[in-house]
């Protein structure tokens, strides 16, 4: 049908907007973006192509990957793990849990972790000036906490979906018994009604 393929206004204004922001944040960031969004595309395609899949927390778990590739390759390449260890190995512990056996504790556990961080990072952008390289890195920071938990906010909504016991099936209302099933009942009361009733002809 014509017409039916268009996309609303605000939609197109939207996806403007989003295509904007992104363009923005990339020429903010620079480098800075380059790591854990390029490896959080490439989780995405694992995901969605091998086995890897993790169940319900597909978006969330692509994010925190891409997000602790950068501590790593960071780490690595500067040789300053201090900063990060603990990010690394707590975090990364928590998302092998939530994959391995999704539940409350687990994503009770990634979620206080993010939120933690996602605090000591709002905290130290406020200290620092707007343009150096350290805002730089912190709005990507903060950026890649907002995803994670969003996308675990979601990714929990789904798992407790899939563990709600279907709706019961409403039984249907029995129809009015027919004259013959009457019939029936009477004659057990009364025998003599046997013989006097007939069942009524079909139309």
């Amino acid at each position: 049908m014509a017409g039916t393929n268009k996309m609303s206004p605000g939609r197109v204004l939207g996806n403007i907007a989003g295509w904007l922001g992104g363009w923005a944040l990339a020429q903010y960031s620079g480098s800075n973006l380059w790591v854990p969004a390029g490896t959080m595309l490439v989780a995405f395609l694992v995901f969605a192509k091998t086995p890897l899949r993790p169940p319900h927390f597909v978006p969330a778990i692509a994010v925190i990957v891409g997000h602790l590739t950068w501590f790593i390759f960071g780490a690595a390449f500067t040789g300053m793990w201090a900063p990060v260890i603990l990010d690394v190995v707590l975090i990364g512990a928590g998302v092998a849990w939530l994959w391995a056996r999704p539940g409350l504790a687990p994503w009770l556990a990634v979620m206080g972790l993010e939120i933690a961080t996602l605090v000591v990072n709002v905290v130290a952008i406020l200290s620092v000036a707007v343009g150096s390289p350290e805002h730089r890195a912190l709005v990507v920071h903060v950026l890649f906490r907002v995803l994670a938990l969003v996308a675990l906010a979601f990714g929990y909504r789904k798992l407790r979906k899939s563990r709600l016991p279907a709706d019961p099936q409403v039984a249907p209302l029995d129809p009015a018994p027919a004259p013959a099933s009457v019939a029936v009942v009477l004659t057990d009361v009364d025998p003599t009604i046997q013989a006097a009733w007939k069942p009524p002809r079909d139309s």
